[in-house]
């Protein structure tokens, strides 16, 4: 008997469907069936299906974040279907994230449905913030390349303050208008613009990016806090010759809000050189950060790079700009980009190099 094995990329979750006829090869040959020649009496179909979860596990270390671990379970075809299901649970020394998401990419055939449950505590320079909460966001494609999308959020945080916040140290709970904590209900509207694939969008070679949100938190919408809060950012990546260039910004405004919902400056993440909570450890009304990055071409997965990054904090009274220059190694690993940068902080009193170890892209 032969057999054929064929696949098709149509076929999904089908891995293969083997086809193959039914008659053996010791079945009589009949007058009506010339010696020599098979004819198949029914065709027989296996689909065999392939696996679509994911189950990972990791561990790692960064200079902001200190050592980290992750588990994810993932199932993107929800049931044989295109719905999605992403458990995941991330600790580092600065926070905590349980997450369960769900999304719908072909909601009605037009829009994108993601709905989020989560835990998140989070270590600041002067305070702890625990909070928990959902978030569903409805987005929809509206022109080559640009998506509009709108969410509700409503999550209880608690705000907790110690000589020195820690995880796993306990705090005393503050809830006023200084402090922050309570009930945050608030309506986000936003439009991204991307270009860059999503395959690259861990590290990006080539493409452009941009996009603004606004959010807005009401007590008619059940939070306990009122503001206004804005957000934009901006992302380009192209070829210089036989370098890439890589430039980045973001940019967030928040109206007068507790302590806990203010804008705080996030490490090396923001600017590389600066610690967590370097500058206006209380936090500000204005964040704003700059980076460029020229990238030599890759040997061997591996990469150097020249940067310089700028950024500030400001309330309506006070702020402080920041900047540094540095030089780093990009090695493309299987398991993800690792970078190693040393940064020279160009403010403060301390300007010595600082060497940030992380994993993953920057920009």
């Amino acid at each position: 008997m032969t057999a054929k094995q064929t696949t098709s990329a149509s076929l999904g979750a089908l891995l293969s469907v083997l086809v193959s006829p039914a008659l053996a090869d010791d079945d009589p040959v009949t007058d009506e069936q010339p010696a020599g020649e098979v004819q198949p009496k029914k065709l027989e179909m296996m689909p065999k299906r392939t696996p679509t979860g994911t189950f990972s596990l990791g561990a790692g270390y960064s200079t902001d974040e200190g050592f980290m671990a992750m588990t994810e379970i993932y199932q993107p075809r929800l049931f044989g279907t295109d719905k999605g299901l992403r458990l995941r649970t991330v600790i580092t020394e600065r926070r905590i994230e349980s997450l369960m998401r769900y999304e719908d990419p072909t909601l009605f055939d037009a829009y994108h449905l993601r709905a989020d449950l989560y835990n998140r505590t989070k270590v600041y320079k002067e305070f702890k913030r625990e909070a928990a909460g959902g978030e569903i966001t409805l987005g929809q494609r509206i022109a080559p390349n640009l998506d509009f999308f709108v969410g509700y959020k409503l999550e209880h945080a608690e705000v907790g303050y110690g000589a020195e916040p820690s995880l796993f140290r306990s705090t005393t709970p503050v809830a006023d208008d200084w402090g922050g904590g309570g009930m945050i209900g608030a309506l986000r509207f936003g439009v991204n613009y991307s270009t860059i694939a999503p395959s690259d969008s861990f590290y990006p070679m080539r493409g452009t990016t941009f996009g603004a949100t606004l959010e807005v938190a009401d007590r008619r919408l059940g939070s306990d806090i009122e503001y206004l809060r804005s957000d934009g950012w901006f992302g380009h990546h192209r070829g210089l010759g036989p370098f890439t260039l890589h430039l980045s910004g973001k940019v967030s405004s928040i109206t007068d809000v507790p302590m806990s919902e203010r804008l705080h400056f996030d490490g090396s993440s923001d600017v590389r050189g600066y610690a967590p909570g370097a500058i206006m450890q209380y936090g500000g009304n204005v964040l704003w950060t700059v980076r460029t990055e020229l990238e030599t071409p890759s040997v061997a997965n591996l990469s150097l790079t020249g940067f310089f990054d700028a950024g500030g904090l400001h309330t309506h009274e006070t702020g402080q700009t920041i900047g540094s220059v540095g030089v780093g190694l990009v090695w493309r690993s299987p398991i993800g980009p690792l970078r190693f940068d040393w940064a020279v902080p160009l403010s403060g009193a301390d300007r010595s190099t600082r060497f940030i170890f992380g994993v993953g892209g920057r920009f």
